[in-house]
């Protein structure tokens, strides 16, 4: 932040302010009096600052307009305060600096996270740093989870190892890595990540942000940390019919309201085909879910056809029948 002196109606500008170890009047923004916002946005505190009289603007004792100018952390826009007025009175002495100047009490927090890879291959884990300090809240419980994404989206993925399980990014808040703040409200410790490449926000090798989320304890949230860019390299990975998507036949039971509409008591002949599902192996691609296929077991079913035995039946009786007429016969003659 950097404070500004000016003559009434006029955009020329002047005046030094004290940073924190001296008074300056640079161009450069980075060199001004720097201030960090808390978790709800707020600052507040005092700055010091004292008129150029050196400055061509500056035109002895009167009224002058003064505002401070707040430059974002890039120096690449500001805003303006509002504006008030400073009378001013010529002096030859010259100022003592004072102290650097105490915010006001406050809230502060900050939420951080490092040492995050900038490459990693799909089927690798890696650990990433985190930081939290939050003055407001001691000993207090909250949930973490790291998420990956795609550069413009909001479908985040991934999944944190949490007592050695790994659990998804759309899993519930309670079910992610619980932390305790100490009693100044200050946690570091790592998270255990890796890619979930069986969630439909991975699309592939490419260009991803990473960046952790934090709940309360009340599910309230997500509130993120800092965003860093990784570089995610296509692997296969295998993953359990769970993960994919596919449904083990084996395991499904019928409703007890299930009814049979027919049954179709005459035999087939049909092939006798054999296919396991337990040795099927599913296997992730960059472009789309795996897509898993199942031929059912058919066996075939052969039973007595009773037109062979209606036909024996016959050709025995006819056969008796013409044998007693040959019979009768030679007993006339």
């Amino acid at each position: 932040m950097r404070a500004n002196f000016f003559p009434t109606g006029t955009t020329s500008y002047f005046g030094y302010t004290y940073n924190g170890s001296s008074f300056i009047n640079s161009s450069t923004c980075s060199d001004y009096l720097a201030v960090t916002i808390d978790s709800s946005g707020n600052w507040s505190g005092t700055m010091q600052a004292k008129i150029d009289v050196s400055s061509n603007s500056y035109a002895g004792s009167g009224n002058y307009g003064f505002k401070i100018r707040r430059y974002t952390q890039s120096c690449s826009s500001y805003i303006w305060s509002n504006e008030t007025t400073i009378t001013a009175s010529y002096s030859n002495s010259t100022p003592t600096p004072t102290p650097t100047p105490t915010p006001s009490p406050g809230s502060s927090s900050s939420f951080t996270i490092s040492n995050i890879p900038t490459e990693l291959d799909s089927d690798k884990t890696f650990s990433v740093s985190i930081s939290l300090s939050l003055s407001n809240s001691p000993s207090t419980k909250f949930y973490l989870k790291g998420a990956f994404k795609k550069e413009d989206s909001t479908n985040y993925f991934g999944q944190t190892k949490v007592s050695g399980d790994w659990v998804k990014n759309s899993s519930s808040y309670s079910d992610q890595y619980s932390i305790t703040t100490d009693s100044s409200g200050n946690w570091s410790g790592n998270l255990e990540m890796k890619v979930d490449a069986f969630d439909s926000g991975y699309e592939g090798g490419g260009d991803y942000k990473f960046k952790v989320g934090r709940y309360t304890d009340s599910g309230s949230g997500p509130t993120w940390s800092n965003e860093s860019s990784i570089k995610i390299n296509y692997k296969e990975v295998t993953g359990s019919d769970e993960e994919i998507g596919v449904i083990n036949l084996s395991q499904v039971s019928p409703s007890p309201e299930s009814k049979v509409l027919s049954v179709n008591s005459e035999p087939e002949d049909l092939p006798e085909i054999v296919y396991s599902l337990e040795n099927y192996r599913k296997v992730s691609t960059h472009s789309a879910l795996p897509k898993a296929t199942a031929e059912a077991v058919i066996k075939s079913q052969k039973g007595i056809n009773p037109f062979i035995i209606i036909g024996g039946i016959i050709v025995i009786g006819s056969l008796s029948f013409s044998f007693y007429i040959y019979y009768q016969y030679r007993l006339k003659s």
